[in-house]
């Protein structure tokens, strides 16, 4: 196979959308064919309760767009974006979702004491935010009760999704896409362990900490270290995916030694044929967006949609390290490995996208034509990524004045939409889910060209 390349006069041209001033990147190289398949992929990150409520409408948002054929766009999720997207396509009916998120004309029209309240326009009697009758609003500490509990999150996820949905995770349906829930692994031998504040990783990164993931709807294991896990079922990747409160145990030496007995027990079988003691460990701890994944599969159009709880300009290393960007600064639950290790994309990237994605008035950046380096760590084989659309959630002064009953805006809270550690109040929860909805009305016509492809 022969490819041609041509020169360019700048190693990535920057260019400005003629409806917006969104970000498109170009490839230095302009080649000429693609190695990637025909594929679409969309990622919902990590984030605390923000993901679980926002990957939920947001996916609504998008099927409303276009439903896709069976088997034809991937999802990969991680954290709360997996939790999110699961309970969505398991429902047994429609949930309630706030009558602001159905249409912009709805939207502008709901009054504060509408968004206030847990009722919908629909007749499901389930509320899509639910699950906020389980959490305060500030975080806990994780409770002494739990010590030497094994598998105890595995267990409190199940009882919130039958008290709060109905659904049982323990004969979870993925749905009639291919979904991949991403988690990490650790060796257990290497606990308690601490993030190095020079390198942004732990201690021997590569050889203690793994990336794997569960493609749910075949049931298969991806791991790029070629680990197997057997007796994997899906409830242990979904636990493992999202828990968010695990790292902050292994980093201190006296919560591990009491709180060790908590964590998610696996079993792995190394390549040699030797077993190995793991710890099963949140997705974020390799990759809190869920878009490496989707590099692995050589998805060729991927929308990530960044819904972190944490502000973006005070905690970035999520998308930096990517990047390779060592200046990122680092959430003390995410990207272990540190920029070395997780780095899939040309540095010199990173700031023009970190910009449009902080700048109220755009949160969102197009990659197109992009290089993909190779990766080991991660088992990324390079190839021309023909789009990468990541939508970020950070505040938005114009959303919020879509709002015709001024209240809203008012009264909304200061850590709307990104900074909520635990719970949220109804209406933050409403108005965040309306968010979510208005990001994907913003940019229909890219999205619809986008999932062109899968008809």
């Amino acid at each position: 196979m022969i490819f041609f390349f041509f020169k360019q006069k700048t190693a990535y041209e920057m260019l400005r959308s003629l409806v917006g001033s969104e970000m498109c990147i170009r490839d230095r190289l302009g080649l000429l064919a693609s190695m990637a398949g025909a594929e679409v992929g969309v990622a919902y990150s990590g984030g605390g309760i923000t993901a679980f409520l926002a990957s939920m409408c947001t996916q609504r948002a998008l099927d409303q767009i276009a439903r896709p054929p069976p088997n034809s766009r991937t999802i990969s999720t991680v954290s709360g974006g997996t939790l999110g997207y699961a309970l969505y396509v398991n429902g047994t009916a429609p949930y309630a979702f706030p009558a602001a998120s159905d249409s912009l004309a709805e939207l502008r029209s709901s009054s504060l004491e509408q968004l206030s309240s847990r009722e919908s326009s629909g007749s499901s009697p389930i509320w899509f935010g639910s699950i906020l009758g389980l959490l305060p609003e500030r975080h806990p500490a994780v409770a002494s009760q739990w010590t030497n509990r094994s598998n105890w999150w595995e267990r409190l996820l199940s009882v919130a999704g039958e008290l709060s949905y109905h659904v049982d995770f323990g004969a979870l349906d993925p749905g009639e896409q291919p979904f991949v829930a991403n988690f990490g692994l650790m060796l257990q031998s290497a606990l308690p362990t601490q993030r190095n504040r020079t390198t942004g990783a732990i201690p021997d990164a590569a050889q203690v900490l793994f990336p794997v993931a569960l493609e749910m709807t075949q049931g298969a294991l991806i791991s790029p270290q070629k680990l197997q896990l057997p007796g994997l079922r899906s409830i242990d990747a979904l636990s493992a995916s999202s828990a968010f409160w695990a790292v902050q145990v292994l980093e201190r030496p006296l919560p591990y030694a009491v709180l060790k007995g908590a964590l998610l027990k696996l079993e792995a079988v190394l390549p040699s044929g030797a077993r190995a003691a793991m710890v099963g460990l949140d997705g974020g701890v390799v990759d809190s967006t869920g878009i490496v994944s989707l590099l692995r599969r050589q998805t060729r159009q991927i929308v990530a949609f960044y819904i972190d709880n944490s502000d973006l300009r005070l905690v970035n290393s999520q998308l930096a390290f990517l990047f390779g960007n060592s200046s990122g600064v680092p959430n003390k639950m995410s990207e272990l490995e540190g920029p070395r290790l997780a780095q899939v994309f040309a540095t010199e990237l990173y700031q023009e996208l970190y910009l449009n994605l902080t700048n109220p008035a755009i949160l969102m950046a197009e990659l197109r034509n992009v290089w993909v380096k190779q990766n080991s760590f991660f088992g990324v084989q390079p190839y021309l990524l023909e789009r990468l659309v990541v939508i970020s959630n950070q505040r938005s002064a114009s959303f919020l004045a879509e709002f015709q009953d001024r209240r809203v805006a008012e009264q909304i809270d200061d850590r709307w939409p990104n900074q909520f550690t635990a719970g949220m109040p109804t209406l933050d929860a409403n108005v965040l889910c309306a968010f979510s909805s208005w990001k994907v009305w913003k940019h229909r016509a890219l999205f619809e060209a986008i999932f062109e492809s899968e008809q």
